[in-house]
């Protein structure tokens, strides 16, 4: 997964982040690099500390009740088939380097097939409104289409995409144009009663619904 996000950043991660510089300064903004530091989990136990004042004891052992037992952890998302067929954008929004991308309305078609392809269909235009970190927020068209190959394993859907330079394209108005592709290509999958959600915590979510 590392060597593939890094294949990722190397290809088509950099036309990205020239996009979201561009939108930003667009707006009279700037880029912020912000330094997370951590601390420690706590102090070690150091010579001085007193012994133990006694022998160790073992407490005894309690069996479970079934009745109040913990509930298992949810399973992941079911058959897989269920993501076969096209499904329309409702909601997406997606964090870039220098703020986050929202779709505004007429959200972008992903198809699915049984072949294990798909594509991502922007059409003519689907407008998103930029929300950068600093300055104004400005709307941005996607054009194009983005061509992949997908895998489904434990609740995640993998995918690897085809045309990043030549499928979708953003544009930028006087700045020029840029390729586009989604920033994450592992994501979460949870479908069923028409409704598909996909997810990577922090980094891309979309809502869509069942359109074929």
């Amino acid at each position: 997964m590392q060597r593939q996000r890094w294949g990722w950043t190397y290809t088509y991660g950099v036309p990205l982040l020239i996009a979201g510089i561009a939108a930003v300064l667009l707006t009279g903004g700037g880029l912020v690099v912000a330094m997370v530091a951590f601390d420690g989990d706590g102090p070690a136990v150091g010579p001085d500390d007193p012994p133990s004042s006694g022998p160790a004891t073992t407490a005894p052992t309690e069996v479970a009740d079934p009745a109040t037992s913990a509930p298992p952890s949810p399973r992941p998302a079911g058959d897989p088939t269920c993501l076969h067929g096209s499904w329309r954008a409702t909601e997406l929004e997606e964090a870039l380097l220098t703020g986050d991308l929202v779709l505004i309305d007429g959200g972008p078609v992903f198809t699915y097939r049984d072949d294990g392809t798909g594509t991502i269909e922007f059409g003519e235009g689907t407008r998103f409104e930029f929300h950068p970190f600093f300055g104004s927020i400005t709307e941005q068209e996607v054009t194009g289409t983005v061509e992949f190959e997908y895998a489904v394993r434990d609740g995640e859907v993998v995918h690897t995409y085809l045309n990043p330079l030549d499928g979708a394209t953003m544009h930028l108005g006087d700045l020029g144009d840029f390729p586009y592709v989604p920033g994450a290509d592992t994501l979460t999958y949870q479908c069923g009663d028409g409704v598909l959600t996909l997810v990577e915590v922090d980094v891309y979510r979309a809502e869509l619904e069942r359109a074929s």
